[in-house]
C-alpha cells in the first residue's frame, strides 16, 4: 500500500489485526482495548459496526461486517455497499487483507514497519497513530448521546444536529441519508422547543443550523430554519425571536419512540467484554471473546479451549444486576462457545461472566465496572468541557471503581486521565449537548 492510500483511509491505526469468524460468518478488526470510560459504536453503510473509545475517541477499539447472504457471495464477501465503507475506513490495501482471512488467529493488518516509521518521523506525542478520523468520531458520540437513556427533548434535538453536521463532513462515506434523517427531525424538534435551548452555545447552534437546513428535502421546514439562522445572525431579543417562530407548524411527536429508536446504532457486530476474574486459576482461562451476534444474542468464546465444553457457563447480566442469560458451553471445533439470548433493549448495556457456578449471583466487581464506565463517561464529557476540577473528581470516581473490579490497568489510565485533565490532543472538542446534560437536560 501506498502512504497515499493509508492517508487517505478513515483509520491510521498501527497495530490492527483482523480476524474471520465463520460461524458468525463475518470480520472482524480491532486495535485497544476499550479504556476506562467504555465504547460506543455506529451503523455505516453496508452495516459495517464500527467501536471507539469515548475518553479517547481518536482511539480505534474495533469494527465488524457481516458476510452477504446472497448466493453470489458463497458467504465469503461482503455487500458491495460495506465493502465501499471498508475501503474508506482502511483503505484498499487493508480491506483487501482482511477479506482474504481464513479461520485461525487474528491476524495483523498493514505494514506495521512502515507506519511505526510514519509515526516516529512525525513525531506525535501520543504513542499511537491516529486511530479515528475525526467527525466520525463526533458523529458517533453524538448519534450515542441522542439515545441516552432518560435524555430530554432538547438532549435528543442537539446531539442530532450534532451527528448531522459531523456526518455530513465525514469524507468518503456516503451519510447523506443520514444527514437527512438526523437533520430534520432535529430542526423539527429545536423549532418547536425555540427560544428554549438551555446553556447551549446558540452561535454554534446557529452555525450549525446553516450548515444543514438547506439539505432538508422539506420546503417549510427548510424555509423556517433559514429564518431562524437569520434571527440569531441578528442577535434579536427573546420577545422578537417569539414573535418570529409564532406561526403554527406541524412537529414531530416530541416522545417520537420508533423514531428514536431508528436513530440508535445497531448493535450487532459490537465487541463486548467478558469477565472471567472468578473463574479458579486450574481452569487456565485468562480471556474472552465477546460479540452480540443479532440484536437479541451474544456470543462468548474461549478461543483453544474445548476442553472447557460443557464444564462452564456464560451469563449475561442487566444493569440492575439482574441475570438475563445462562449457557453452557459447547465445543466448535478447537474452541468453547456459548451463545446467549438477550432481550434486545437489554443486550447494548449488559456485561458478561464465565463461570463455574452459575447459580451463583452476579460477582459484586461487575456492579463495579458499570459504575467505573458510568463515572468514566461523565468525566470524558467534563473533559470535553474543560472542567478541571469535575474532571478530576469523576476521573477518581472510575477509577476507584475500576480498582473495585480488580482492573488495575483501566484504573491506572483513569487516573492518568486525571492528572492529565485537557492537556494533549485525547481530548476532543466539546458535543453541543454537552453543557445541557451538565446543567441536568
Amino acid at each position: 500500500a501506498t502512504m497515499a492510500e493509508r492517508d487517505a483511509a478513515r483509520i491510521g491505526s498501527v497495530s490492527m489485526v483482523g480476524g474471520w469468524d465463520p460461524d458468525a460468518g463475518g470480520w472482524s478488526a480491532r486495535d485497544w482495548v476499550a479504556g476506562p470510560a467504555g465504547s460506543v459504536g455506529v451503523t455505516l453503510p453496508g452495516g459495517v459496526e464500527l467501536d471507539v473509545d469515548v475518553a479517547t475517541p481518536d482511539t480505534f477499539v474495533g469494527l465488524w461486517v457481516e458476510a452477504s447472504s446472497g448466493a453470489a457471495s458463497g458467504g465469503r464477501r461482503p455487500s458491495e455497499e460495506a465493502i465501499g465503507t471498508l475501503v474508506a475506513l482502511l483503505g484498499e490495501s487493508r480491506t483487501s487483507e482482511l477479506l482474504a482471512l481464513r479461520p485461525g488467529r487474528p491476524r495483523p493488518l498493514g505494514r506495521i514497519d512502515e507506519l511505526s516509521q510514519r509515526r516516529r518521523t512525525r513525531q506525535w506525542s501520543d504513542p499511537r497513530d491516529p486511530g479515528v478520523d475525526t467527525m466520525l468520531t463526533h458523529h458517533a458520540l453524538a448519534l450515542d448521546q441522542s439515545t441516552r437513556l432518560g435524555a430530554s427533548d432538547l438532549v435528543v434535538a442537539l446531539s442530532l444536529l450534532d451527528a448531522a453536521v459531523a456526518a455530513a463532513h465525514v469524507d468518503g462515506i456516503d451519510l447523506e441519508s443520514r444527514v437527512r434523517e438526523s437533520a430534520d427531525r432535529s430542526l423539527r424538534m429545536l423549532l418547536d422547543l425555540w427560544p428554549d435551548v438551555g446553556p447551549a452555545d446558540r452561535r454554534r447552534v446557529r452555525d450549525l443550523i446553516a450548515d444543514v437546513a438547506d439539505r432538508s428535502q422539506d420546503d417549510a421546514l427548510r424555509q423556517r430554519a433559514r429564518r431562524l439562522v437569520r434571527e440569531l445572525q441578528g442577535d434579536l431579543a427573546a420577545d422578537t425571536r417569539l414573535a418570529s417562530m409564532a406561526e403554527p407548524m406541524e412537529s414531530v411527536p416530541t416522545g417520537a419512540p420508533m423514531a428514536r429508536r431508528a436513530m440508535a446504532p445497531s448493535p450487532v457486530g459490537r465487541l463486548l467484554d467478558v469477565d472471567v476474574s472468578t473463574l479458579a486459576e486450574s481452569y487456565g482461562v485468562a480471556d474472552a471473546a465477546g460479540r452480540a451476534t443479532t440484536a437479541s444474542e451474544a456470543e462468548v468464546r474461549l478461543p483453544g479451549r474445548a476442553d472447557l465444553a460443557e464444564r462452564l457457563w456464560a451469563r449475561a447480566h442487566g444493569r440492575d444486576g439482574v441475570t438475563l442469560a445462562v449457557s453452557r458451553f459447547v465445543a466448535q471445533g478447537d474452541d468453547a462457545v456459548a451463545r446467549l439470548l438477550v432481550p434486545p433493549a437489554s443486550l447494548p448495556g449488559a456485561t458478561l461472566d464465565v463461570t463455574d457456578r452459575p447459580a451463583d449471583p452476579r460477582p459484586s466487581h461487575l456492579a463495579s465496572v458499570t459504575k467505573a464506565i458510568e463515572h468514566g463517561r461523565t468525566a470524558a464529557r467534563a473533559d470535553r468541557l474543560d472542567d478541571r476540577k469535575e474532571q478530576f473528581t469523576r476521573w477518581n470516581r472510575s477509577a476507584t471503581e475500576w480498582r473495585s473490579a480488580g482492573d488495575d490497568d483501566r484504573a491506572r489510565r483513569a487516573m492518568q486521565f486525571a492528572e492529565d485533565g485537557a492537556a494533549g490532543r485525547r481530548v476532543p472538542s466539546p458535543l453541543l449537548a454537552d453543557p445541557v446534560i451538565e446543567a441536568g437536560g
